[in-house]
């Protein structure tokens, strides 16, 4: 099952232009975030459950990351899974921010 409110994709400013070995390792950080993010959250034998999907948007001037976290699970519990996913999401982002200031800021 997949929400409009499972997504969230910030832009962000003030970084040094990316390389392509810069986006790479970007997006491997990205999941790495999320999926830890998500395991302090989620039992281990239901990490299964969700994917993440990241997506790194560079063609403009600004850097837009959209992270996709769905589930497939139950509809019975969609509002608990909905909030694991928007508690993952923001401290996702909140890790992530931290990370490319200090990683790629000019």
């Amino acid at each position: 099952m997949t929400d409009e409110n499972n997504k969230s994709s910030p832009t962000i400013l003030g970084l040094k232009k990316l390389s392509e070995d810069d986006i790479e390792i970007l997006i491997d950080e990205v999941y790495d975030l999320t999926h830890r993010n998500l395991t302090k959250k989620v039992p281990n034998n239901r990490l299964n459950d969700y994917d993440i999907f990241i997506d790194i948007d560079t063609t403009s001037d600004d850097l837009n990351i959209e992270i996709d976290i769905s589930y497939n699970l139950s509809t019975s519990k969609i509002e608990k899974h909905e909030k694991i996913i928007k508690e993952t999401l923001e401290e996702t982002f909140n890790d992530l921010d931290t990370y490319l200031k200090e990683k790629f800021s000019n």
